[in-house]
């Protein structure tokens, strides 16, 4: 649970951080021109992000998980109960 959410925010950092150096690999790699110039007016792939805002979003995912966690643990409980969603 929490490490994938890890995983994740690492990739997207990553991936964040790179993404002109992505965008030249693909270029290279396939031969076509992504985002042309003409068209989207970028010359580079912007890639500015604020980590206090990056971190504040990943916790508020892992309390969401860690919610959603609790109530599905305690709906398995109540149903191993005999409780009314057993029948």
């Amino acid at each position: 649970m929490g490490w994938s959410a890890l995983a994740g925010l690492i990739a997207g950092i990553l991936f964040s951080t790179y993404i002109e150096e992505i965008r030249q690999f693909l270029i290279w790699s396939t031969g076509a021109n992504l985002f042309p110039a003409e068209i989207y007016f970028l010359e580079r792939m912007p890639h500015a992000f604020c980590l206090q805002d990056v971190l504040q979003i990943a916790l508020m995912a892992l309390d969401f998980i860690l919610f959603v966690d609790a109530v599905s643990g305690m709906a398995c409980r109540f149903k191993g109960a005999g409780g009314v969603a057993a029948q």
